[in-house]
């Protein structure tokens, strides 16, 4: 079956001759930046002492042992689990 094209700018997006125009937009754009002046940056907390550095990073380890002993609990529990469903199929 062939097929034949007869007007090309139709098919690449364009409304072809005598096809009506997009009505205006109702409303103007909005502008991509507001005008004024820049705005300012946040202002810097202090510098931390060596001890609240100390402290933060005891406090991050510790949150991150707890993740560690989280994902080593569910993973124990997953082996478990597998351990037993391969305990009932050797057993058929």
């Amino acid at each position: 079956m062939a097929f034949r094209i007869s007007n090309v700018d139709s098919m690449a997006g364009a409304a072809p001759a005598g096809a009506p125009q997009a009505p205006p937009l109702p409303y103007a754009p909005k502008p991509t930046a507001e005008p004024g002046p820049a705005p300012q940056a946040p202002p810097q907390e202090p510098p931390m002492t060596e001890e609240e550095r100390a402290q933060r990073e005891t406090e991050r380890m510790q949150r991150e042992q707890q993740e560690m002993q989280k994902r080593q609990q569910e993973l124990d529990d997953f082996i478990e689990k597998m351990r037993r469903i391969l305990e009932g199929i050797s057993r058929r």
